[in-house]
């Protein structure tokens, strides 16, 4: 099955893009698609413990069972406000 990772702040600059499809086996999961992205990109596989991993408007877990066209999002955290 083709799934997007879509990828934001200093994960798309590791990657050089926002975007990229992997193709997986049909059972796969979100530990699978992270496993896919640390070996295409070490620089975001080194991040991957402090990822927020979301699927439409929810955050989802390692064992989350991926869909057939399903955009994933991986998102850094997030730091900054007043001192």
């Amino acid at each position: 099955m083709k799934v997007q990772a879509s990828y934001y702040a200093m994960l798309r600059e590791i990657a050089g893009t926002d975007h990229e499809f992997y193709d997986l086996p049909d059972d796969s999961t979100v530990e699978s698609l992270l496993a896919a992205v640390a070996s295409r990109h070490p620089g975001i596989g080194a991040r991957q413990k402090h990822l927020a991993v979301v699927s439409g408007n929810a955050y989802v877990n390692p064992g989350y069972r991926l869909s057939e066209g399903e955009d994933i999002s991986l998102i850094p955290p997030v730091s900054g406000g007043r001192p």
